[in-house]
Formats: C-alpha cells, sequence, structure tokens
C-alpha cells in the first residue's frame, strides 16, 4: 500500500486581527480576515503577526514568580494561576519551595470547599447557574418549577454589560408577600429563584424607584427591551420563557391584590408578556409573528410603522418595473402587500374594500386637490369609497400596468379583481396578505380593525364636524345588516383622507396637542375592551419611556452582508446582462460594482444564462429534430465550454411547434362560445360624452385576438332596418361588415344576449377613433357554425390601463349629416 503522505510541519502564527492560531497566516489573511485589503496591507500583517510571534517565543513564554506574588496576593487563586501556566508549558523561574507550595495548595482546596457549600445566591438570574437539588421531601411540590439551564460566562458579563444583574431588596413588603404566596398557595417552597427575577425585573422597569411598586405595570413598553437584552446576551428559548412565565405569575398576584383601577393595566402588561412570547422561536421552527402592543398611547403613527419601513424597497420596486428592469417575483409579491397595507393601514378601508375592488372600479377613480377617489361596491349593495393621495395610487396603478398585467390567466373564468396573487386566483384574506408583509419585515403585525378604532377614539382631538365625518366614514358602531351610507364626495373623501394623515402623524407629550411621531407601543386585551376604554379619556402618555424596535429577533441569515453590498437582483442584472455567450461576473467585478460578494447572485446569474441557452437551443431547430452530434457541434462552435445543458437533454426536449391557426385554436374557440374573454374591463370612457368605454387589464401584444363584436349575425338589409327603427337619442349597437361576397351586419342592440344572460359582451362597448385606433376587424369562420364571427386583434402593442378603440368608419358627414358636431368621430 503507498504511504500516506506526511503533512508539513509548518510554523505557528497567531492572527492578530482574529487572534487565532494559523499554519498559513498569509493565505488565512487573503482568504478571511483582510480579504478586501490591499495585498500590500496584507503583506505588512504578514511581518507585524510575525515579529509578535518572535516576540512572545523570546519573552511571553518566560514568568518570574516573584511577579506573581505581586500581581497575586491570594495564595489559592496564586496557586491556581501557577497550575495553569506549568500546564500549558509555560516557562516559571525562581519557582516556590515545596512547604511553600503546599499551602497555597490547601487553601486553594478550603476556598473551594467553602465555595462549594455556599447557598446559591446572587450570581446569576435564573437559569443562569446549577441549582441545588431540592430535598426528596418537597421533590413533588416543586414540580411546577421550570428546570434551570447553565449560562456561559460570556453571557453573565453580558447581562452585567446591560444592567440587568440590578435588583430591589428581597425584604420590600410587596417581595414578601408575594414570598408567602408562592409558599402557602402556590405551594413552591424554593422560590428564591423565582423571587431573584421577579427583584430584577422590578428594577429594569423602575431603575429610579425606592423599592418594589405595582407601577411597573404601566411599562409594558420595556417588555420588549428586557427579552432583547436576554438574546443578546445568547440565554436559550427556554431560559428566556422562563423568565416570562415567573413575571406573568407575578402579573397575576399583583392584579389578584391591587384595586380594580389597575386591572387594566395588569391586562396590558400580561398581554405584552405573551406577546413577546411569541416572538420567541423554537430551535428549528420559524417564529410566530409577534403582535402590535396596542394601548391609550399608540397611533395611527404606530401602526403605519410596516409602510414606513418598506417604503424605499417598493420605490425602488417600482422605479425598475416603470424602467422595464428585472423584478424578481418576490419583489412583484412584495409591491402586491404594500398595496393591501396602504388600503388597510392608511385608507382604513374595511379588508373586504381589497378583496372585492373590481378594475373598472379603479379605472374609473377621479382625481381631486392632489387625491385620488376611488368608489367599491358590493353585490349586495354596500359600497365604500376612499381617497389615497397621488404617490400611493401610483404603485396601485405600477401594480396593475406592470404586475397584474402579468398574472392574468387565459381561463373561462375570467378574474375582474383588481388584486390577484401569482396564481392569477383572486386574493382570499386581506389580513394575511399585510400580516406576511409585517413577517417580512419582522415588525409586530397589526389589523386594520385596530388602525380603525384608534383613528375612531384620536377622532377626538378634531373639530365636532369633521370627527362625527371620520367616524362615519370609518363605520364605528355599524353593522353588516345596516344599510349602506350614502356615497360622499371627494371633497368629503380628500377632507377625510387629510385628517387621517394627520392622525397618523401626532405627537404625543406631557402637554398634549402637539403633532409629530410618536413612539411608544403598548397592547390591550381585545379590541372591544380597548376601544371600550379608549373611548372615556385619551391618556397622554409620558415620552420619557419611549420604547425600542418592538421587532422579535430577526432569523438567522447563512451570511450578513455589509450595508455597503447590494443584493437587489434587478440592479444585479441591469449591470451585468445575462446574454447567451457572456461570462459571469467575478467576485472583484461584483465588489468594484456594490454587490454581495457571495454566489447568491453569482448563481442567480448563470441560472437564467442556462436556461437562456436551453430556451435557445430549443428554438432554433423548428422544422426537423436535431441529433445530438448536430447539437453538440452547434454548442461547440458557439463556444459554450460550461454553463450549458447536454446536447442529449435538448434533443429529448425537443418538440415541433404546434400549428395552431384561428380555425383550430381550442382556447379562441372556447372563448366566443363562452363569452370568458381575459383581460378586459368596461369602464367609464376618458372620452368626452363617449359613455363606458373597454380597457385592458394586461398587456397585449400585437396581432392577439382581443374579443369578438358578439351578437346576432344578419344581412345588411336587416341593419339598415335595425338602424332605421331606433328612437332619437337612442344609442346603436351594430356593425356592418363584408364576409367575402356577402354583406353582413352584427346585431348587439339587445344586452344581454339571449345565448349569454349572465354575462356583458365587450365588443358592442368599444368606442370608435378614426386616428388613436388600437384594434382592428378580422373575419373568422367558427368550425361547425352557420355565420362568420367578427373577431377585434390588436391592431399594435396595448398595455393595460389603456382604452381599446376601433374605426367604426363612421365620420361626421355619416347618416346624412346627422353626426355634426360630434367632434370626437373624427378624432
Amino acid at each position: 500500500m503507498p504511504k500516506s503522505r506526511k503533512l508539513p510541519d509548518r510554523r505557528v502564527v497567531y492572527c492578530l486581527i482574529c487572534n487565532k492560531p494559523q499554519t498559513a497566516i498569509s493565505w488565512h489573511l487573503a482568504k478571511r480576515c483582510m480579504a478586501q485589503e490591499t495585498p500590500e496591507q496584507r503583506q505588512a500583517e504578514v511581518v507585524r503577526a510575525k515579529r509578535s510571534m518572535k516576540r512572545w517565543t523570546l519573552l511571553g513564554r518566560r514568568w518570574d514568580y516573584s511577579l506573581l506574588q505581586k500581581c497575586c496576593k491570594d495564595p489559592a487563586d496564586r496557586y491556581r494561576l501557577l497550575e495553569h501556566l506549568e500546564e500549558n508549558d509555560f516557562l516559571v523561574i525562581n519557582p516556590p519551595g515545596e512547604e511553600e507550595r503546599g499551602r497555597m495548595k490547601a487553601a486553594a482546596v478550603a476556598s473551594d470547599h467553602a465555595r462549594q457549600s455556599r447557598p446559591a445566591a446572587l450570581p446569576s438570574v435564573e437559569g443562569a447557574a446549577v441549582t441545588e437539588p431540592p430535598s426528596p421531601a418537597s421533590s413533588e411540590e416543586e414540580a411546577p418549577e421550570t428546570p434551570t439551564a447553565r449560562v456561559s460566562k460570556g453571557s453573565r458579563r453580558t447581562l452585567k454589560r446591560l444592567g440587568m444583574y440590578q435588583r430591589v431588596s428581597s425584604d420590600d413588603p410587596l417581595i414578601q408577600s408575594y414570598r408567602l404566596h408562592l409558599k402557602e398557595v402556590a405551594k413552591i417552597r424554593n422560590a428564591e429563584k423565582q423571587i431573584s427575577n421577579v427583584c430584577r425585573w422590578l428594577r429594569f422597569l423602575l431603575p429610579d424607584a425606592d423599592g418594589a411598586s405595582v407601577e411597573f405595570v404601566r411599562s409594558p413598553d420595556k417588555v420588549r427591551a428586557y427579552v432583547d437584552n436576554l438574546t443578546e446576551a445568547r440565554l436559550n428559548r427556554a431560559t428566556i420563557c422562563m423568565h416570562l412565565d415567573n413575571l406573568l405569575r407575578f402579573v397575576a398576584f399583583v392584579r389578584e391584590q391591587s384595586g380594580p383601577e389597575y386591572d387594566a393595566e395588569c391586562d396590558t402588561f400580561a398581554a405584552a408578556l405573551k406577546s413577546a412570547m411569541r416572538g420567541i422561536r423554537r430551535e428549528g421552527v420559524p417564529a410566530k409573528s409577534a403582535k402590535l402592543v396596542i394601548g391609550p398611547q399608540t397611533t395611527l403613527y404606530h401602526c403605519q410603522t410596516i409602510l414606513r419601513r418598506a417604503q424605499e424597497d417598493v420605490t425602488t420596486v417600482q422605479t425598475n418595473l416603470d424602467q422595464e428592469r428585472h423584478v424578481t417575483e418576490e419583489n412583484k409579491t412584495r409591491l402586491r402587500q404594500y398595496c393591501v397595507a396602504l388600503l388597510l393601514l392608511k385608507a382604513c378601508v374595511k379588508p373586504w374594500v381589497v378583496e372585492k375592488l373590481q378594475t373598472r372600479q379603479w379605472l374609473e377613480r377621479t382625481s381631486y386637490g392632489g387625491f385620488v377617489a376611488v368608489t367599491c361596491r358590493r353585490q349586495d349593495g354596500h359600497e365604500s369609497s376612499f381617497a389615497l393621495e397621488e404617490d400611493d395610487a401610483s404603485l396601485i396603478e405600477t401594480y396593475f400596468t406592470k404586475v397584474r398585467s402579468g398574472v392574468v390567466r387565459d381561463t373561462k373564468t375570467v378574474e375582474t379583481h383588481l388584486f390577484l396573487y401569482r396564481s392569477g386566483a383572486v386574493i382570499a384574506s386581506a389580513h394575511v396578505e399585510l400580516s406576511r408583509l409585517h413577517r417580512h419585515y419582522n415588525l409586530p403585525a397589526v389589523s386594520s380593525q385596530e388602525a380603525c378604532l384608534i383613528a375612531a377614539r384620536d377622532a377626538s382631538l378634531l373639530p365636532q364636524a369633521e370627527m362625527g365625518a371620520l367616524r362615519a366614514y370609518l363605520g364605528v358602531g355599524q353593522d353588516e345588516q345596516d344599510p349602506p351610507l350614502s356615497r360622499p364626495t371627494p371633497h368629503q373623501l380628500v377632507l377625510v383622507a387629510t385628517n387621517l394623515n394627520s392622525l397618523a402623524g401626532r405627537w404625543v407629550d406631557q402637554e398634549g396637542g402637539v403633532w409629530g411621531p410618536s413612539l411608544q407601543l403598548r397592547v390591550y386585551t381585545s379590541p372591544l375592551s380597548f376601544f371600550l376604554a379608549c373611548s372615556l379619556s385619551v391618556h397622554i402618555p409620558d415620552p420619557s419611556s419611549l420604547s425600542p424596535s418592538g421587532r422579535h429577533p430577526a432569523r438567522k441569515r447563512p451570511r450578513e452582508t455589509s450595508p455597503e453590498e447590494s443584493t437587489d437582483v434587478g440592479a444585479f442584472f441591469q449591470e451585468f446582462p445575462v446574454t447567451l455567450d457572456g461570462q459571469a461576473p467575478t467576485k472583484k467585478q461584483r465588489r468594484d460594482k456594490g454587490f454581495a460578494v457571495d454566489r447568491a447572485l453569482y448563481d442567480s446569474w448563470r441560472s437564467y444564462q442556462r436556461n437562456l441557452r436551453r430556451t435557445h437551443l430549443l428554438a432554433y431547430w423548428t422544422r426537423k429534430k436535431p441529433s445530438v452530434v448536430t447539437v453538440q457541434g452547434y454548442i461547440k462552435r458557439s463556444g459554450w465550454r460550461s454553463n450549458c445543458v447536454s446536447a442529449r437533454e435538448v434533443v429529448e426536449g425537443w418538440a415541433p411547434p404546434p400549428k395552431v391557426g384561428l380555425t383550430n385554436d381550442p382556447d379562441l374557440i372556447g372563448h366566443i362560445r363562452n363569452q370568458s374573454w381575459p383581460g378586459l374591463t368596461i369602464a367609464e370612457s376618458k372620452i368626452p360624452r363617449a359613455g363606458n368605454g373597454v380597457f385592458a387589464t394586461k398587456d397585449f401584444a400585437r396581432g392577439t385576438v382581443v374579443c369578438d363584436y358578439h351578437g346576432s349575425v344578419v344581412s345588411a338589409e336587416e341593419g339598415m332596418r335595425v338602424l332605421e327603427a331606433l328612437q332619437p337619442g337612442e344609442g346603436s349597437y351594430v356593425f356592418f361588415f363584408k364576409a367575402g361576397e356577402q354583406r353582413l351586419c352584427v346585431n348587439s342592440q339587445v344586452a344581454p344576449c339571449q345565448c349569454h344572460p349572465d354575462k356583458a359582451t365587450f365588443g358592442r362597448m368599444i368606442n370608435h377613433s378614426t386616428k388613436r385606433l388600437n384594434v382592428k376587424g378580422v373575419v373568422f369562420q367558427v368550425p361547425g357554425e352557420d355565420h362568420p364571427v367578427f373577431l377585434i386583434k390588436a391592431a399594435r402593442d396595448i398595455k393595460a390601463g389603456e382604452e381599446l378603440l376601433i374605426d367604426y368608419g363612421v365620420t361626421q358627414r355619416s347618416f346624412g349629416g346627422e353626426a355634426q358636431g360630434l367632434s370626437w368621430l373624427d378624432n
């Protein structure tokens, strides 16, 4: 057998940056600690590390015992230090004699014995040290106790640095009564650790108080800060939950002992503890979404935190979409969720408005004073109107024209709702969309109902008339069975939207009445009890205890990028376009352009190029199936030595192009028979005095069949008789066309038609234009039918939101000059 190669005995040099031993210091600095620096800087660091190692070899390994005697007066500690140095091959000169070493050893043994016999007390919080084992007689009573766990020395140092070891006196009357309660009522004999935790809690919540006080329940906003400190100290989930359980038990005791005036505050504090526990994730299980801490001090500013946090990201997505840049599906989904959040938290609409909002209603929006007014109607007669700022409306318009148009599916069921999933289905729950957006940004969730209740409470700060209008808009006290409110005017909607924006920026201080952002978060037990309590009085909070960020611990990621590094895939593809013959950007190129240097963006680029090459190869041979040798030769001539599919995969995936025309297209025939044309809606036309029109809700390429002019096909003579029978001022819905030698007419005067009584046909609603037309007609014979069909195709590329216009061949001089004065006929 061949001998295994012996590894070289290299000299170990410590890296002075990470303080770890390295056998190849140059390679380590280039790949790890100084990967971003220049070679000259790395060489200087190598020289410094080698000099330090040489100096330690000459001087650092030698210790003088007389120096140890000066630095360490205690004989027990000096003996432990001496043992440590000798065990690690340090050189101790002038060592002590056997007699002196024996005395130091005896002192160390006595110190260890005294430490072991001392009862567990202050050195750590509960779960931070090994506890004294319970006696056999009390083991059953101690069953409710949570098991303790060790905490590393680094965690203890972090807790001390954060001030978590300070505590109130355990001799305080409130603490003494709680100790008696645990012993007599809860039957917990060894409750000192719970008492110790509660004392530390109280000192953290009331740092300036002389002793324990029930006033701590007025500071639920500090719960998250305490949990964040425990998390920063790297305590495990069980230990943190143990702290929260101990305080929950103490809060229940305080609520039972104090008067009814503290019931609401105790419930608020207990809800804050439970919300914090929800944000703590189990090992291997994603954390649940924590809920926003709601209370009398909460304003709309807190509810709209998610809008401010995601605004920059959503603006970037909107810019990339408007400039036709690459945007990932995840970012498109984020834009949809942000639009839903705008309606729920800023416009304060009901969830059903978001779920039932139609494309027609969005297209019929009206502009007024820098705002956009929209009305949503349900089939049962209920309707709701709201107003948005033009900047917010532009985001929804970008979603409608750039994102929604790409998810509309060519199915028999035509979806006319504004908000659709990626699959083309209507969003099932607006609350789910909102909670997913909160979870993505690690923010506590808030519902639209809570936002409406807070807005209704703060409306008392407005004048009486504006308060009544705002509460009527929010529907406070309205039931679903009540008759719908009368539709407000655009002026009233703009006034309501302005008041909501003012309430969202309300500043709360000790004097009250000042406007600006407030940063205090609190919780309440239920929306009903919260509204009843808040409707009695508006409590002005104390800004001296503003809450922290309020986020639960962030999810662990494989690698964190620096703030200077970008992970935007759309910007990355814009900077490094993917082509068939291009090369993936190197790490240096990615770093120079400010992108992350890990493999995530690099792998995305290569995956996109691989799919692009596969699509190109499958489309290259259209008439005859290629052989493996042919495909291999083409790949070799193209110079694709890597990142390319195999020739066998191309041959196996090749298929001849389908020969589908208008006569044998099953989807087209199904749309004609079912009158299910996707991507269209009927809304009020932008042409003056033109009535309703047909608008595109998705993009149509040139030559695509958009719809048909549906109706009964009759002869041209019968169509003329229909025109002559029209009453003065009655609109005509007939279309004359020529099929071969026949002159025919489509009669759509009666709507809805007898064959589709539950559907509105689109062709008859398309308005006329001579110069701005974007669709044109073509005659089509459906197999098995007696009469031809007049199809309407896109004359050019049509974008979502455009109105369809066709040239009917009618001018002001038509019909004997009866159309004189209708200038839009010629335009």
